[in-house]
């Protein structure tokens, strides 16, 4: 499910109010789901079946008593909770084979919550032999026993099918258990299976509940998701004051996944907002959100609630591509073919882009091809440049147009093609194709011939800034007469493209200014000045 923390990975920290009484849980980094960098639940301690042993265990003895003989005593549970602690800590400072020798003992004398965490060594092959069998066969043993992370362990490995067959179901009785003793990475599981399905009908009344009661216990990952909740109004009206609220609880805890959607819900157009946005990014960036690192970049390289700093966007976007973001890898060779803010270095920029290309970036296919267009290859740039368009690269389709108007070597002139992919970008938002649509629309050329038609595309273009647009815009206006005439319009766009250097604007504007009356003159001006209030950059 989209924006869902699901999954195993980093751990986080229990909440407040279970510290004097945690169950008893390992936090071992399991795996990462592919592509995703949203981590989940700490996973508590798991067990593998008693009759497994090891070599290290033979010579192991606690408290005088040898593991080869008759199996020891049951220990107090004060020196149970200890050697728990102890075996935590060997994790912790990288020795799990330490771990299993300090578990061995206990989990032969069948304590549950031994038996779990020395299922998760298991699982993993961490310390000891891998064998997730035998771990899922352990963390039975310890929820029979009523452990929490028994219960929780064990409805993990059914979810993800490790060990043994994926079995919903079990999954979602002992998601359901765990939670039930409070155990809030349990909780938020049992969320997510009502959420989506998993061994139960979808239930969104359920899903907010132990979404509510996980993040009202301080489990960050459950807080993330009832913003997403929030934002998006499932279940409920949307709200972003309860989303930002809820996203800051969870970013107070460092939740990846939370400060990168604060950073995304403050990029708004306003400087306060994009410094705030910069700020989330960069915080999220650090603790390894691959998105983060790559809106990070963005900022920096367009100089958006940050100096433009394409040094800056580099370091952001080598970090995002470190970690496998196929557009960041584009954006990087963008600046490598450029040498700004990096080693100028042509086959270092191919290099990335057929990177980014293999990975299915859209972005990278579009930089490919333009390379390849200027290495002399426009059938093969023809190629990327309709897997782009297709899928959705508003700047692709546009040059795709481009590229089928004009033709090339093994190119053949298709002007039908070349009208659709113009109308695909222009419809996309692209100011250049909007441009093209409203000039062909103007003079008849390949589509039927459409003064009103052309100065709405015409419009689109000049309210993105784009200075021939502007001039036609201002010249169509400045034409008019009678009913829908509007010459301080006229004067307007004449203007702006003036100040954008354009030669022949300048004289048109000169013109037309002289022919209109005062009060036309103080309108164009009023709205030049409301135009520069929102988008300062255009002059």
């Amino acid at each position: 499910m989209k924006n869902w923390t699901r999954g195993l990975g980093t751990v986080f920290p229990l909440p407040k109010g279970l510290e004097n009484n945690p169950p008893k849980t390992f936090r071992l980094v399991l795996f990462n789901p592919p592509n995703s960098r949203i981590l989940s639940p700490t996973f508590p301690a798991r067990a593998v079946p008693r009759f497994i042993l090891h070599p290290s265990s033979l010579i192991l003895c606690l408290g005088g008593l040898s593991l080869l003989g008759a199996p020891a005593a049951t220990p107090l549970p004060a020196v149970s909770d200890r050697i728990l602690s102890e075996a935590e800590g060997k994790v912790a400072g990288g020795h799990p084979e330490e771990a299993a020798q300090l578990l061995f003992p206990l989990v032969q004398q069948e304590l549950p919550a031994a038996q779990a965490a020395y299922g998760s060594l298991l699982l993993e092959g961490s310390g000891v032999p891998r064998d997730e069998a035998g771990a899922r066969r352990l963390f039975l043993l310890a929820a029979e026993k009523g452990e929490v992370s028994g219960h929780f362990n064990y409805a993990l490995v059914c979810d993800q099918g490790r060990g043994g067959e994926r079995d919903p179901g079990k999954a979602f009785f002992h998601y359901r258990k765990a939670a039930e003793k409070g155990y809030p990475p349990a909780m938020h599981s049992l969320a997510l299976c009502y959420a989506e399905g998993v061994g139960v009908a979808r239930n969104d009344g359920e899903t907010a509940a132990w979404l509510q009661k996980a993040a009202d216990a301080g489990y960050a990952p459950a807080q993330h998701d009832l913003g997403v909740i929030w934002e998006e109004g499932r279940g409920r009206p949307a709200n972003r004051e309860e989303a930002l609220r809820w996203h800051r609880r969870a970013a107070a805890q460092d939740f990846p996944a939370s400060l990168y959607q604060l950073g995304r819900l403050t990029e708004t157009r306003d400087t306060e907002g994009l410094v705030d946005a910069a700020r989330w990014y960069r915080r999220a960036a650090s603790l390894g959100h691959t998105e983060a690192a790559f809106r990070l970049g963005q900022l920096h390289y367009e100089g958006r609630g940050v100096p433009q700093d394409f040094s800056l966007a580099a370091e952001a976007w080598q970090l995002a591509a470190d970690q496998g973001h196929p557009d960041a890898l584009a954006w990087l060779g963008l600046l490598h073919q450029t040498g700004r803010g990096a080693e100028l270095s042509g086959i270092l920029a191919e290099r990335l882009f057929r990177l980014s290309a293999d990975a299915a970036s859209a972005t990278g296919r579009f930089h490919l091809a333009m390379l390849l267009l200027d290495q002399g290859k426009p059938a093969e740039a023809r190629r990327l440049l309709e897997t782009a368009a297709g899928q959705g690269h508003a700047n692709a389709a546009h040059n795709l147009a481009v590229l089928l108007e004009q033709g090339g070597e093994g190119v053949s002139v298709d002007e039908k093609a070349a009208v659709s992919w113009y109308f695909a970008s222009a419809k996309a938002g692209y100011a250049p194709a909007q441009l093209q649509i409203g000039n062909r629309l103007a003079k008849g050329r390949g589509l039927t011939k459409n003064l009103a038609e052309a100065r709405r595309w015409w419009l689109a273009a000049a309210r993105q800034g784009l200075r021939d647009a502007q001039f036609n815009l201002g010249e169509a206006l400045g034409r008019m007469s009678g009913e829908g005439a509007d010459p301080a319009g006229a004067l307007m766009w004449l203007y702006l493209a003036h100040k954008q250097g354009d030669e022949d604007a300048s004289q048109s504007w000169e013109k037309l200014r002289v022919k209109c009356d005062e009060a036309t003159r103080q309108e164009a001006e009023k709205r030049v000045r409301d135009w520069l209030e929102t988008r300062p950059k255009q002059l």
